[in-house]
């Protein structure tokens, strides 16, 4: 059994999605809210996760797809630190680094015409991205800027910044509930191979963190 793991940890909020390699109908999502120290729990929950699943264990895991932000710096430390630890002195294996926006993006309707995807930049900035693809964000300087866009929308995760930009503007965002780590699978992005894993690590800075 090969199974393909996503793992996006950008903030508190931990989210995984799980599927044997190919099947695109049967995907498992977990997630978890994780503060500081309860990090260290991370390889012990994943394991937990898959195994109460009945998906298998972590050394089924062969294909591995990171979410690479924007988000928080300690959040992709913490990211290459548990995929270096899954990986250790193992072969045959595949990672790829696929932009955590491109996975918003990916799960907004086709319909959208001129959506715009705002996050939380920390220290007061809001992050105002148009395309999945940018690297650097516009910063919002008032709330009557989102006024340009037909559709605008923002995780569940960053509502308390948001509110406190936006104030009573909140009510034209529409606000995803969690983070989509099954769009992250989806990606169709090449896998790198474990022989190249020395270059991977330069995509873990792919797009510029807020903080």
């Amino acid at each position: 059994m090969d199974l393909e793991l996503a793992i996006n940890f950008l903030s508190n909020d931990f989210f995984m999605a799980v599927r044997e390699k190919g099947d695109d109908e049967n995907m498992i999502i977990f997630s978890r809210t994780m503060h500081g120290s309860e990090a260290h729990e991370m390889l012990y929950w994943i394991e937990y996760c898959l195994e109460s699943s009945e998906m298998g264990s972590l050394k089924d895991v062969r294909y591995f797809t990171l979410g690479i932000g924007p988000g928080g710096f300690s959040g992709l430390r913490i990211t290459s630190a548990v995929f270096s630890g899954l990986t250790f002195q193992r072969k045959n294996i595949y990672v790829r680094g696929v932009p955590s926006l491109a996975a918003v993006f990916d799960s907004i309707p086709e319909d959208a015409e001129n959506p715009a995807v705002l996050f939380d930049g920390r220290r007061k900035d809001i992050f105002c991205f148009t395309s999945p693809d940018q690297r650097e964000p516009e910063i919002l300087k008032e709330p009557d800027e989102i006024d340009k866009f037909d559709y605008v929308y923002a995780l569940m995760e960053h509502k308390g910044a948001l509110q406190s930009f936006f104030k009573e503007k909140l009510s034209e965002i529409v606000m995803l509930e969690s983070f989509p780590a099954d769009q992250l699978l989806e990606s169709k992005k090449d896998y790198i191979s474990g022989e190249d894993i020395d270059y991977f690590y330069e995509d873990l800075i792919y797009l510029r963190p807020p903080v």
